[in-house]
């Protein structure tokens, strides 16, 4: 039987957020007590880095002031492992106050003019921190050495590296121009010279190796001690990226070498704001797919808190947070409970939501070897583009942005529809099994393409695939230069005419087609909605047009509100055949559109070519779209599926106060093989499980559910 660490079990991991002054009168036994009534195998602990909790032996450590003879790790350790918990260190090298950087300054971030990088330019701080950079001693070498020393001194099970994307904008710090000069043969860029895209992402390859070097730097530390002893830093997810300033390169991917499980966190609050994930709330959901695709064999792990927000010591809300859980739960996820801050529960400010993770925590230990092995079950693969996430990804404005409000809009109108889907990352280096068992692949605005991308999703398109594509789809190549025309131009059916239209006031498309497989349930209209910019393009002899642009009809005064001819060239929905499959084209970003605006033409659209390119579901289900339907398989094997269901329906403005409870739902799953059992996993009013056994060797599987209050969950096991 193959051997497992640990780390490659379910983990049920709490952190405890220590201030300076909890570390007076520790209390490890009540600590190890809440993770016993919360169901965690699992424990993550200030070690040090910008304050110390130990004593390291290390030149000019910032010692807890409030510390005296406390030795809370080994107290922790100790009382931890004799109830078979592991303990988790966590250490945070983000920077220094002024007395260690006095004593230091070379170890240290610059400026372009030689001053020293301080942590206050971008983050409010009760004190201010001076930043290192990848290359730096203090991340490097200091960093090892303190490792060292905490595990010569403890018996910890690994270590969390808090921060790690931290160094932000560009260091001019002597070893970053030196390694520069090394690695590139040429000097640092200047802040002018960065303004050009071809400088600016040299650069940004080159930090991303950087940061690649110092956490498989750190990991290789941890190793020393044991491959039983684990390592993970802190990345957000693929919907927080690319500070384009800050040149912030860390990324998800970036654990699939160097993480023994992979965790990312997510904030319901999100900065206070909730409606900065405009993903919703099955964003959770999402990441963990997204991380179970970029290495199938790691744990996954959901870091949520309050922390995200300007509020640290309250809660957020409480309905919000529950829906946020049940949908990591859904797609098979460990969980990281980071709620409070404090010893724990009973020594911290706010306590009303201490408790509120321990349905979820419990439905997994309940369920523990069945979910220990998950992959998400899926029909349709959304297209992660990273080349196009790095080069137009913008986090900082939503105008800006070409990549993550495309990837919302999409995901959205799959979750309402109830079509499993999962995010896989695309990259250079994609080969032809990571998209063959997708019946599509959808595209959202994939900018950014590599000849050998281009050449996959092509084959995949002949061979049988289906791809839904948008706006700049393959007009780049990997590094952002455009291409003369799109490298996949041949599969859509158009070619480029090089210009762009304004289209975000007044515009709309021309329905050319009410036969066409796009305009399906759309009547009583000549016109349909256009949005944001539309490339201008010509179709391939063959090509389906839907409908096609009209020049802007300005809005004001209504009496000159028209314009002679409302008919152009240029398609703006259409579809085309290659070889045995077919692609949906939007001259427009779509999923942008949907994103932002929801108008019911962009939705109808979308659920259309969705329609178009999929014969039949896996799934179906007469749960309105508020309810959240998903399914992953199980097992070592896979020879299982879970069925979730995450009910969304509450009041009316986020954030929700209230989940209100859905009646009478029906799932039904048509599946090839022997049915070996059936079972309800949870649910909180009647429930069944009906079998129907085809003529064509299929099994027809029909969940009943009385009433949906929360959350509720079906297997249905398979002969392997």
């Amino acid at each position: 039987m193959e051997k497992r660490y640990w780390y490659q079990k379910q983990l049920r991991m709490v952190q405890t957020v220590l201030r300076e002054p909890d570390i007076v009168n520790y209390d490890a036994k009540a600590v190890v007590d809440y993770l016993e009534k919360a169901d965690a195998n699992c424990i993550i602990v200030n070690a040090g880095g910008i304050v110390d909790f130990f004593h390291s032996g290390l030149e000019g450590a910032n010692l807890n002031p409030f510390m005296k003879k406390e030795d809370i790790l080994g107290d922790l350790v100790e009382e931890a492992h004799k109830r078979n918990k592991k303990v988790i260190c966590r250490i945070d090298f983000r920077g220094a106050e002024k007395d260690f950087f006095r004593s230091h300054p070379d170890w240290f971030a610059c400026e372009e003019d030689a001053g020293p990088k301080m942590m206050s330019a971008r983050i409010k701080s009760e004190v201010d921190i001076h930043t290192p950079c990848y290359n730096s001693r203090y991340m490097n070498e200091h960093a090892t050495e303190f490792l060292r020393s905490l595990f010569k001194q403890y018996d910890i099970d690994g270590i969390w590296e808090n921060a790690v994307s931290v160094p932000h904008g560009v260091c001019y710090c002597t070893r970053c121009r030196r390694k520069y000069r090394e690695d590139l043969g040429r000097e640092l860029p200047t802040r002018e010279e960065l303004k050009e895209l071809a400088v600016s992402e040299q650069y940004r390859r080159w930090k991303y190796r950087c940061a690649e070097e110092h956490i498989r730097l750190l990991r290789d530390t941890v190793k020393e001690f044991g491959e039983d002893k684990a390592y993970a830093a802190e990345i957000f997810g693929f919907f927080r990226e690319a500070e384009k300033e800050a040149f912030d390169v860390v990324d998800l991917d970036m654990g699939k070498e160097n993480f023994d499980y992979f965790v990312t966190p997510a904030f319901v609050s999100q900065a206070a704001h909730p409606s900065n994930y405009g993903s919703g709330l099955g964003y959770t959901g999402s990441i963990v797919k997204y991380m179970k695709m970029i290495s199938r064999d790691k744990q996954s792990v959901l870091l949520f808190g309050s922390n995200g927000g300007t509020l640290r010591y309250v809660k957020d809300p409480s309905a919000e947070n529950r829906i946020w859980l049940w949908e990591a739960v859904a797609a098979g996820c460990g969980f990281w409970n980071c709620l409070f801050n404090g010893q724990h529960p009973a020594a911290t400010h706010d306590i009303r939501e201490a408790f509120i993770s321990n349905p979820m925590f419990k439905f997994l230990k309940d369920n523990e070897k069945l979910l220990e092995d998950n992959l998400p079950v899926a029909e349709v693969a959304i297209y992660a583009s990273k080349p196009t996430r790095d080069v137009f990804g913008n986090t900082v404005s939503a105008e800006k942005d070409r990549f993550c409000c495309n990837m919302k809009g999409v995901e959205r109108v799959l979750a309402e529809k109830h079509i499993q889907f999962v995010h896989i990352p695309g990259d250079v280096n994609l080969r032809p099994e990571d998209i063959e068992p997708y019946k599509a692949v959808i595209l959202p605005n994939a900018a950014c393409m590599s000849d050998n991308e281009a050449e996959v999703l092509r084959q995949y398109v002949k061979a049988g695939g289906n791809l839904i594509a948008s706006f700049e789809t393959s007009l780049y190549d990997e590094n952002g230069s455009k291409r003369a025309d799109f490298a996949l131009g041949e599969v859509f059916g158009v070619t480029g005419t090089g210009r762009m239209e304004d289209t975000r006031v007044d515009c709309y498309q021309l329905i050319r087609d009410y036969e066409h497989p796009l305009i399906k349930g759309i009547r009583d209209t000549e016109l349909l909605a256009n949005a944001e910019h539309t490339l201008l393009v010509n179709a391939l002899e063959g090509a389906s047009v839907a409908a096609t642009y009209i020049p802007i009809i300005r809005n004001q005064p209504p009496e000159k509100a028209w314009i002679r001819n409302m008919k152009t060239v240029y398609p703006v929905s259409m579809t085309n055949t290659y070889g045995k499959g077919k692609a949906v084209y939007f001259a427009f970003p779509i999923g942008r559109a949907i994103h932002m605006y929801a108008h019911d033409d962009f939705v109808q659209l979308f659920e259309n070519a969705v329609d178009a390119v999929l014969d039949k579901k896996l799934l179906t289900t007469n749960a309105p779209a508020s309810v959240h339907v998903q399914a992953i398989w199980t097992g070592k094997n896979q020879d299982g599926i879970m069925v979730s269901l995450v009910n969304h329906t509450g009041t009316m403005y986020r954030p929700v106060r209230e989940i209100v409870p859905v009646h009478d739902i029906e799932v039904t799953m048509t599946l090839k093989g022997t049915l070996r059992e059936t079972r309800t996993l949870r649910a909180e009013s009647e429930a069944e499980v009906l079998r129907i056994d085809n003529k064509d060797g299929t099994v027809t599987v029909k969940m009943v559910l009385k009433r949906l209050e929360e959350f509720a969950a079906f297997y249905i096991g398979m002969e392997a």
